[in-house]
């Protein structure tokens, strides 16, 4: 099976993005890519994230839904956010949105495989192409770098291990936004809140419309602030408290040039309401 069917030589370059919860302070990143190019000098490596939270594999699974449609097709993405290393969680290769990606199934691909159509998934279990010696605790370094490696230089996934069920792949149950009609409050979530303070909710702007339906209004109370809609910052003046539509497509809470999250003392996973109301009178 021929991965990377745009490429018409094997030393052509190749794109891999790395998305970690290891942060920069350690080496782990830096040894994780020396290995990866020592595999395959032919890559190109690119820096997608490595501040996500540690473990927090919601957080990373919605940077790669945001991220991965902007890459150019059969780009590889490697994502080791990783709890359970060492232990029994199964590591795939997948294929889909005509982009590869190689990851624990732990439902950190949850997002960003929603409603796709799978092409294939592998489970790597051939340890012929790990690193001759496998820690405990550094899979990114001794099994994903090395088998990233392999499949940038077109080993077939065959090679790599067995065909994996699709529909067993780890699902991430996202809570939903929910109506109460007698007060006109959706009761939100927030999914991410960015190095701005700016909350992203799991609520996207027409889906916050339906809900309302006639009673929508600019105007909006939000965990007991008042608030409005604007189509940018720049609509509004400094330090007030608006919701707009995000760049990953979903509602956001923001402070012009402020912390939104700071004032309304939110933390990812905590509840928002949000209660529309007529405005100053």
């Amino acid at each position: 099976m021929n991965l990377f069917p745009h490429v018409a030589t094997p030393t052509a370059r190749r794109l891999v993005t790395l998305t970690t919860d290891f942060g920069l302070r350690d080496e782990y990143v830096g040894v994780m890519k020396g290995v990866l190019l020592g595999h395959a000098p032919m890559a190109t490596v690119i820096d997608l994230c490595h501040e996500i939270a540690p473990q927090d594999i919601r957080q990373a699974a919605l940077l790669l839904e945001a991220a991965v449609p902007y890459f150019p097709a059969q780009t590889l993405h490697v994502a080791v956010v990783d709890p359970g290393v060492g232990g029994r969680r199964t590591i795939v290769l997948v294929k889909a949105r005509d982009q590869l990606f190689l990851a624990p199934d732990n439902g950190i691909l949850s997002a960003v495989l929603s409603n796709q159509s799978i092409d294939f998934a592998h489970e790597i279990t051939t340890d012929s192409f790990f690193l001759p010696r496998v820690g405990r605790t550094f899979h990114g370094r001794d099994i994903f770098a090395p088998v990233a490696a392999a499949v940038l230089n077109g080993v077939d996934p065959v090679r790599l291990g067995p065909p994996f069920p699709p529909g067993s792949l780890q699902q991430i149950h996202w809570p939903s936004a929910v109506l109460d009609s007698s007060t006109g409050t959706v009761h939100t979530t927030a999914t991410h809140i960015d190095r701005f303070g700016n909350i992203m909710t799991n609520l996207r702007e027409p889906e916050l419309r339906a809900l309302l339906g006639p009673k929508f209004s600019p105007h909006f109370q939000v965990a007991g602030q008042n608030a409005v809609f604007a189509n940018t910052y720049s609509d509004v003046p400094v330090d007030t408290l608006i919701l707009l539509g995000n760049s990953r497509g979903y509602l956001e809470i923001a402070l012009n040039q402020g912390n939104a999250a700071r004032l309304l003392h939110v933390t990812i996973g905590m509840p928002i309401p949000l209660t529309a109301w007529p405005g100053p009178q």
